[in-house]
């Protein structure tokens, strides 16, 4: 029996493009998917990262990126959520050694996790082996690998997969004796919105899009179309 899927990843909360939110709802609204799944980066969250001390995001407001991200499940509702590493960054700080830092994340935490059970969204942390959703034949995560080639070597570290992370949508075939293909679903994020991504050479090769397709449920078969939008704010939808 044959079920519909829809993935699409790296909303990256306020930095969503507007034509991009709009054209994936209407897609799935279209389609209407048996699954839905995002691959994680739901939020950016700058104030969270490692290397924020000392910089301008250090300062960058956590309320409105929290309530984007909430503000996408609400109106996306996925059945799956496989945390990427932007969301990971606020679990990791539930344990920081600054009470303070520690306390912001626990809140902020607890604030998701509300709308997750709300929406019965199941997640799956951050993680290299526990990060996956199977769908068919095929893994869907957010994915590890942001190199030149981290589709190839994707497909060669995980099998088939669909992946987000690098913000690049394609698909490449691993160099392996079983064949195995990976997918970029892309980003739905606004294109040098992110102050980290303004002077690095390879967001110049973001490209939004999603990816959508159909399982079958007796073969474990799965048939995945890329819908690739480039660089365009103008969606022309498949369906």
């Amino acid at each position: 029996m044959w079920r519909r899927f829809l993935a699409v990843g790296c909303t990256h909360a306020q930095f969503i493009s507007k034509q991009a939110k709009e054209a994936v709802l209407a897609m799935k609204k279209s389609w209407k998917p048996d699954i839905t799944l995002d691959l994680g980066d739901v939020w950016d969250t700058a104030a969270f990262r490692s290397g924020a001390k000392g910089t301008k995001d250090e300062s960058e407001p956590i309320p409105p990126d929290i309530t984007a991200g909430l503000q996408w499940l609400e109106e996306y509702r996925p059945n799956y959520l496989t945390l990427g590493n932007h969301d990971q960054r606020i679990i990791d700080l539930m344990d920081h050694p600054n009470a303070l830092v520690q306390q912001a994340a626990k809140k902020t935490w607890q604030e998701i996790e509300t709308t997750l059970d709300k929406f019965r969204i199941s997640w799956r942390p951050y993680h290299p082996e526990l990060n996956w959703v199977q769908v068919g034949n095929f893994k869907f995560g957010h994915g590890l690998l942001y190199n030149e080639n981290y589709l190839r070597d994707s497909a060669e570290t995980f099998g088939n997969c669909v992946v987000a992370h690098a913000h690049r949508a394609g698909s490449a075939e691993g160099r392996t004796l079983q064949k195995s293909t990976a997918y970029g679903v892309g980003t739905l994020s606004k294109r040098l919105s992110m102050g980290y991504s303004l002077r690095r050479r390879s967001t110049l090769a973001w490209s939004g899009g999603f990816v959508w397709g159909e399982y079958n449920t007796k073969t474990n078969e799965t048939q995945i179309w890329l819908h690739d939008n480039g660089q365009s704010d103008r969606w022309r939808l498949p369906v």
